[in-house]
């Protein structure tokens, strides 16, 4: 004899876990981590070391959520994603940096490797691009730095001033669970 059980009655008596979609797609393969331009330039600016799913996972395992749809993350918690790849990184104000026509940057006398942010209104990351050096533009006589997009594979050119946040980027093994190693 067969019995018909309710979804109800399978609920109460914890035959069934309910999970989230998210984490059953993930367990199972499903998908992939919902993408972010700021994983993206970690990814590039690590090397090697790790890839971009890596900080989208633990920035859900960690942090507690995922990037939104259009890759949305928490600009304050930058500092935070880059330690998931063993990286210093330092929100700097653009007049306390150098910006060499290499792309590195010296902030408090040291060298990093440089990440620029455009936020929205919202305080979330609007996009964010790896900075690869300065251009003098002889059109208009403003300097200018020059990025390179990791997410959309491309580069570009932005006015000094034109972005809401530069950060510093250390190489990897400049943070430890202890703190930056500088």
């Amino acid at each position: 004899m067969k019995t018909k059980l309710t979804l109800d009655k399978l609920k109460s008596a914890d035959f069934l876990e309910i999970i989230e979609k998210d984490e059953m797609e993930s367990s199972i393969g499903g998908t992939e981590p919902p993408p972010s331009c700021v994983f993206h330039c970690l990814d590039f600016l690590d090397g090697d070391a790790f890839d971009w799913q890596h900080y989208s996972i633990e920035t859900h395992e960690v942090l507690g959520y995922w990037a939104g749809s259009g890759g949305e993350v928490n600009a304050s918690d930058i500092p935070t994603m880059g330690s998931f790849g063993d990286m210093e990184v330092v929100e700097v104000k653009d007049n306390t940096i150098s910006i060499s026509q290499q792309g590195n940057i010296t902030y408090n006398g040291k060298e990093y490797k440089g990440m620029m942010v455009f936020n929205n209104d919202n305080g979330q990351v609007g996009h964010a691009v790896v900075i690869t050096g300065t251009y003098l533009n002889p059109n208009t006589g403003k300097t200018q730095i020059k990025y390179w997009d990791e997410a959309n594979q491309m580069p570009g050119k932005v006015d000094i001033g034109a972005w809401s946040t530069i950060y510093a980027v250390g190489e990897v093994g400049s943070y430890s669970a202890g703190g930056s190693i500088f």
